[in-house]
């Protein structure tokens, strides 16, 4: 495995990581446990901080990974991708002001926590669906 495709597979860890952090986050808020519910968004931001920043470098060093696929499997792919991008932009600038609101305590932390974690759950799904298509899938040649 090259430092890229191993470099997008911490990606990929953290971002499963974060799916199931966001999860039990808000099964733990859904019992009244606030603390255990404060512990798990902060991991789960922290995994997504790490994704950004390993995201980025790899970006930066290697760009893009093409889809190798043809047909169906190549309109499947860029459906995903293209719903995939503008949720993952937008989950950035909706999840830091939901945790910081939340560190303080704030109400309004309430009002944002709902839609945040549905555009993050989202966001991370197809994330780690399109790390499954660009790497997992040539690699058991089905594409």
């Amino acid at each position: 495995m090259d430092l890229g495709s191993s470099l997008a597979l911490v990606d990929a860890l953290c971002t499963a990581a974060t799916i199931v952090l966001v999860v039990a986050g808000y099964r733990a808020i859904r019992r009244g446990d606030v603390i255990a519910h404060r512990n798990r968004m902060v991991a789960a931001f922290v995994c997504s901080a790490v994704f950004l920043a390993v995201f980025v470098a790899r970006f930066v060093t290697f760009g893009f990974r093409p889809f190798p696929g043809r047909g169906l499997s190549r309109g499947v792919y860029y459906v995903l991708m293209f719903a995939h991008e503008p949720i993952a932009v937008l989950s950035v600038p909706m999840v830091i002001p939901t945790v910081v609101l939340g560190l303080l305590r704030s109400t309004a932390h309430v009002e944002l926590a709902r839609p945040t974690a549905v555009v993050w759950l989202i966001s991370s799904c197809t994330g780690v669906l399109l790390y499954v298509l660009l790497y997992i899938v040539p690699a058991l040649g089905l594409v």
